[in-house]
């Protein structure tokens, strides 16, 4: 064949035998070959790892489009904003029993009161008797003795927020209603309203 009478050739002309190996088209086609495996190889490995890439991208759009085609169902958005309300309503009793770990806002019943008065001082909303319920009180600061040393409040140095703070609020809005409601004078349809009548006939 041609490859041998070439290989034949040079061989006669003394040329080194690990040349020999590349003469001819046998091992030319030989060559080309291996060459043109190991460069589909080279050129393969980023295209696999980039489909493995987008298959993996696919797979999470896939299930994040299932999740949000579980979660759109009339009965499942209906569990869900249930859920959603029972939660927020227990997490609602904490607030209003003043359990939340939360500082914000609490100050203590003094703290409260002056806040209170200072308040209506600045928007000129301040009451010509000082904004205390009856004039057996000649100040804020003997309403405030009154409440801790007369009434001995338990919670008036505590520091509440909350519902805590809303209940205490109550219970000196009525105290306040209660000596507001006493007159300096006492006339006799008074004392029948507070006594009442008889339970046959119409009480007050």
């Amino acid at each position: 064949s041609q490859d041998t009478r070439d290989v034949e050739s040079l061989r006669q002309k003394n040329v080194s035998g690990k040349y020999l190996k590349q003469i001819g088209f046998r091992n030319f086609a030989s060559f080309m070959e291996g060459e043109i495996e190991r460069q589909f190889a080279s050129a393969v490995q980023p295209v696999i790892k980039r489909l493995a890439q987008l298959e993996e991208d696919y797979e999470k759009r896939k299930s994040h489009l299932e999740d949000s085609v579980n979660f759109t169902e009339p009965k499942a958005v209906k569990a869900m904003v249930r859920d959603v309300g029972i939660s927020f309503g227990h997490a609602l009793n904490h607030v209003l029993d003043g359990l939340v770990a939360s500082k914000t806002g609490r100050m203590s019943l003094e703290e409260e009161l002056h806040q209170f008065h200072e308040y209506h001082k600045s928007r000129g909303t301040w009451a010509s008797d000082g904004m205390l319920p009856s004039a057996d009180f000649s100040s804020l600061e003997e309403y405030l003795e009154y409440f801790r040393d007369d009434l001995r409040c338990t919670v008036y140095d505590y520091k509440l927020n909350g519902g805590a703070q809303f209940r205490r609020l109550m219970w000196e809005s009525e105290i306040f209603v209660r000596y507001a409601e006493i007159c300096d004078e006492v006339n006799k349809r008074d004392i029948v309203q507070a006594r009442g009548v008889a339970i046959t006939t119409v009480g007050w």
